[in-house]
């Protein structure tokens, strides 16, 4: 729960507070790579939490950086793809 809790408030607060232009949205299309490469990503580690070890990840402060990292990662994917 605590690995995906900052992504997971990243997006709702980006939701209604992010800078976007009406513009500029598309509909959305989920074969998008960006879609694609986040949905992997979060996959992965599900999959990890099921059957890998625990690595950064074994102690509580290792867990909220690796959230931090986890929601720079879905940034860039979702800003960069």
């Amino acid at each position: 729960n605590t690995l995906f809790s900052l992504p997971m408030l990243w997006g709702m607060l980006g939701s209604k507070n992010g800078i976007y232009d009406p513009n500029l949205l598309q509909p959305v299309n989920f074969s998008d790579t960006g879609f694609l490469t986040a949905v992997g990503i979060i996959a992965a580690l599900e999959i990890n939490a099921l059957v890998g070890g625990l690595g950064p990840m074994k102690s509580v402060v290792g867990v909220i950086h690796v959230s931090a990292a986890l929601t720079a990662v879905l940034y860039g994917v979702a800003t960069f793809l």
